[in-house]
């Protein structure tokens, strides 16, 4: 049985090749998640005060289930909502509001004295600028 120090740092061999053979390439999707905490729906991360996070909030239909997954790049944490018997948690009860504060509550302890490591953005990422209506219909 692994320790849990050593799953914490498990990498899987080849992980990004296997990854781009399916067309997905790693630092790409590094940019789109660290997005969702930037500028998407889990904003509220930014509260731990680090530029080193990302992560995936997640809402099933009938919010019968909500998650967040989020890492930095020394952790990874998810949390989950729901039920064992699945039922509705509530109208508002998404991965933002429900599991995000859950997840920042243990990154809070778990990064504590954890050095801050930037994710960097490719060189092949380019970000354009904010499109307006004006310049969308030009």
């Amino acid at each position: 049985m692994r320790q849990l120090e050593d799953l914490v740092r498990y990498e899987p061999a080849n992980s990004s090749l296997a990854f781009r053979e399916r067309g997905y390439d790693p630092d790409e999707r590094a940019t789109l998640l660290r997005d969702v905490v930037n500028y998407g729906t889990a904003t509220r991360a930014l509260s731990l005060g680090r530029k080193d996070l990302a992560g995936k909030t997640g809402t099933t239909n009938e919010n019968v289930d909500a998650w967040f997954c989020g890492y930095t790049p020394s952790l990874v944490g998810i949390a989950w909502i729901g039920f064992d018997q699945p039922r509705t948690l509530g109208t508002n009860e998404t991965g933002a509001v429900a599991a995000l504060p859950i997840w920042i509550a243990f990154m809070q302890r778990a990064l504590k004295g954890v050095p801050e490591k930037p994710i960097e953005k490719p060189d092949r990422i380019v970000v354009a600028g904010p499109v307006t209506v004006a310049s969308a219909i030009s």
